[in-house]
């Protein structure tokens, strides 16, 4: 598999912005491409990860603990050379008991630690529940605009926001929107 080098696409950037400030532009297109085959072959990385994680999840809701564990096994090495945290996060409700019981097993592994602390968090932390629209509109409305001037401001029709206000209600278990904003914007 490969591994990214950040520190490598980094300086890469930084020939691309001197090529283009020199108007070297043969060698800013050949410089190009080269970053963009990094890239596609970033992007399909993260999507093999997402992939083995998406299925070491269901193997562990389906079949056993032991089975689930083998199988984030091979997501924690193929992740943990790149330090790659961003799935576990966006999963964290689904992997979390998946990294527990991982963590059970070898609770010497930093990396497995590090995942956990940080899902942890964000589990813990309501707002994650939330859209980024219902995000948007529940820091509008903390910032006392209208419904009206919300909608205005997302480009969106205001019933939209009245249903993502409802949304909101709903999943921070509140009763209105000023309890909302009282409790996670304001505290």
């Amino acid at each position: 598999a490969e591994t990214l080098d950040y520190r490598t696409d980094f300086m890469q950037v930084v020939r691309l912005r001197y090529l283009l400030v020199g108007q070297q532009y043969r060698r800013l297109e050949e410089e190009c491409k080269v970053l963009h085959k990094r890239f596609v072959s970033l992007h399909s990385l993260m999507g093999q990860l997402y992939v083995l994680l998406y299925n070491a999840i269901a193997i562990y809701n389906q079949r056993s603990s032991a089975s689930g564990c083998n199988a984030l096994d091979r997501v924690l090495s193929f992740a943990r050379a790149d330090q790659i945290v961003l799935p576990f996060l966006e999963l964290a409700d689904d992997v979390l008991p998946l990294l527990y019981e991982q963590q059970s097993r070898d609770a010497t592994d930093p990396y497995l630690g590090m995942l956990v602390q940080r899902c942890c968090e964000l589990v813990s932390d309501p707002l994650h529940k939330l859209t980024k629209p219902e995000l948007a509109v529940l820091r509008l409305y903390g910032k006392r605009h209208t419904p009206l001037e919300i909608a205005e401001n997302l480009l969106i029709p205001p019933t939209d926001v009245a249903s993502l206000c409802a949304s909101i209600v709903g999943k921070l278990s509140v009763t209105d929107m000023h309890q909302a904003v009282l409790y996670y914007v304001h505290p």
